[in-house]
């Protein structure tokens, strides 16, 4: 299967590869399939593409901060709603 655009050709890849997102191995094989396939790119190419991935890093480290915190915050109600009686009001 030849894909004729971009857009089918990264559907078609992404299908494929990520039918594999549950292998313990997956995560190492991104790691050094990125790796040998931006070894011959031009050092303009792989600076786009590491601000993309950097980019998504924070991305994720900001939803998991939000996320720790509002469990923080749901967990900081539950207690108040204690008095010093232990009875919850």
């Amino acid at each position: 299967m030849c894909p004729s655009s971009i857009k089918e050709f990264e559907k078609l890849l992404k299908e494929k590869i990520s039918q594999f997102e549950k292998s313990v191995h997956y995560s190492s094989f991104l790691d050094l399939l990125f790796r040998e396939l931006c070894i011959s790119l031009e050092m303009n190419v792989l600076k786009k593409i590491n601000n993309s991935l950097s980019a998504l890093l924070t991305e994720k480290q900001k939803t998991k901060k939000k996320e720790a915190l509002q469990k923080c915050f749901q967990r900081q109600m539950r207690f108040s709603l204690v008095t010093t009686d232990g009875k919850a009001h």
